[in-house]
């Protein structure tokens, strides 16, 4: 297990509510939906969540990785950063973010409430878990949010180590062994929550403000990304120098001027 004194650490410190745009979200289905495409043809049928979930997961799951990585580019702004956030060949087998100085990084990890089955647990495969180990993980990021959201509760680091240690049990349909956590619990041990009261009510009355972006524009903008071309190199690269807000912007840009997107 690697130590935990790295960067990265000093800057998941804490938990943060995260104001959320419409380009994020649009940003997230574009890139969600290739990395759909890319799966799809190597998915085994068996673990194929069928295509609604399959665009909730892969969307909140970029969104949680764009949110990481920003926030490690402002707060680290002289660092060369490694992540991946596409692979046009595969499926990405890299952290989410991490240090080019360094061997370790961290996994973001996204949970969307207000869905129609409700979460119970801050889940982490037991197989991915291993295999973050192996690739130098020393921690998770949570991100709790709900489709088209205007804000995300970005947790502070789960330790790996800590995560290697909750129970284990068989989740959702597929019975895989997870990780987990009341999802309760980890909203107050690790997001700064208040442990009295309805804990996750009042993450989820924030939550249900109006919101930022409606599902049904999130679901246009995933069925039409493969309309763009080409893909930006920047996305593709895994060591960069610069930002990448500005290449989401021009993503999200690059459909809106085809009349492709809601404005």
């Amino acid at each position: 297990m690697h130590h935990l004194n790295d960067p990265l650490m000093d800057v998941f410190d804490r938990r943060r509510w995260i104001d959320l745009s419409a380009d994020q979200w649009f940003a997230a289905a574009i890139i969600g939906a290739m990395r759909t495409c890319v799966n799809d043809p190597i998915r085994q049928r068996i673990r194929d969540r069928l295509p609604e979930r399959n665009l909730r997961n892969d969307v909140s799951g970029v969104l949680a990785e764009i949110l990481v990585i920003k926030r490690a580019e402002q707060e680290l702004p002289s660092q060369r950063l490694i992540y991946q956030l596409l692979d046009l060949r595969k499926a990405t087998d890299m952290l989410d973010v991490q240090l080019a100085n360094s061997r370790a990084g961290l996994e973001a990890k996204s949970v969307l409430l207000l869905e129609e089955k409700k979460r119970r647990y801050f889940a982490i495969n037991e197989k991915a878990a291993s295999k973050s180990v192996r690739r130098g993980a020393i921690g998770y990021i949570g991100v709790l949010t709900a489709m088209g959201s205007r804000h995300a509760l970005m947790s502070k680091v789960v330790p790996m180590n800590e995560v290697k240690e909750w129970p284990v049990e068989k989740l959702g349909r597929y019975g895989d062994p997870a990780h987990v956590m009341n999802l309760r619990d980890f909203a107050v041990r690790h997001a700064g929550m208040p442990s009295e009261g309805k804990t996750l009510a009042t993450i989820e009355d924030y939550l249900r403000q109006p919101p930022m972006v409606a599902f049904s524009d999130i679901e246009d903008v995933y069925r039409r990304a493969h309309t763009v071309r080409p893909v930006p190199q920047e996305l593709l690269e895994t060591i960069h120098d610069t930002s990448v807000v500005p290449v989401l912007q021009e993503l999200v840009r690059g459909l809106r001027s085809g009349g492709q997107i809601v404005d």
